[in-house]
């Protein structure tokens, strides 16, 4: 919680900075309309995120076994830990530095610089070192991806709402299906899956990987298509 009030006291001091006012320059302070955002990003996102996993089960015929009993306390602080994290990765890439960026290089270059340091940010948060350059790639790729995507949503809607709860929606909801750290396969577990070959396994992992932010795109692009959408 020190690191969250450290980050609102940064991002307000830049806004102190660059304009000499306390103004809400990331749309933090809720109202109707913003709420409404985090809503929509929420309940979105979560139906993209289990329509990828049925997706991902048909093409490997995954079989899933429900866990019982169910541990709501472990969902509550699951989503507590998720919640906190996600703000504060929030806060830094699409709060503080793309705040900055858009100051000094303007939005287009802004939200793409900022998204290709969160997907660098992935490497060091999922321990990607030692693994191979392929897994790096891919792992770079569609983090930056979705990075572009949850910018976008934050320079249109002019609030970190949206973009939040794009984030939370969909590290939450992908907790309860898969394995994951420190909370994962909270509601399910798998129990069996096919033998894919190598090239099968790669088409896989890709339109998984790629197929959410492309739908994310899209209800962006339709939510704000008055607006010229990156």
């Amino acid at each position: 919680m020190l690191g969250l009030i450290l980050l609102l006291s940064i991002t307000y001091g830049l806004s102190y900075f660059y304009h000499k006012s306390l103004s809400d320059t990331i749309g933090l302070i809720p109202n109707r309309k913003k709420m409404l955002y985090f809503l929509a990003g929420f309940l979105l996102v979560s139906t993209i995120a289990l329509f990828n996993c049925f997706i991902e089960s048909s093409l490997i015929s995954a079989e899933w076994k429900l866990n019982n009993p169910i541990n709501f306390s472990l969902l509550a602080k699951a989503a507590w830990y998720f919640f906190i994290s996600v703000f504060t990765e929030e806060l830094i890439f699409r709060g503080i530095l793309l705040y900055i960026l858009i100051e000094k290089i303007g939005a287009k270059k802004a939200v793409l610089v900022s998204a290709m340091i969160f997907g660098i940010y992935h490497w060091f948060s999922y321990g990607m070192f030692g693994s191979g350059i392929i897994p790096m790639l891919y792992i770079f790729f569609i983090t930056t991806l979705a990075g572009y995507v949850w910018g976008i949503a934050f320079t249109k809607s002019k609030t970190l709402l949206l973009p939040l709860g794009f984030h939370f929606g969909w590290n939450l909801i992908n907790s309860l299906f898969r394995k994951s750290q420190p909370y994962g396969e909270i509601l399910y577990h798998q129990v069996n899956k096919a033998t894919l070959s190598d090239l099968n396994n790669l088409f896989v992992s890709l339109f998984t990987g790629i197929f959410p932010s492309i739908l994310m795109y899209l209800a962006v692009y339709l939510m704000f298509r008055k607006k010229k959408v990156l």
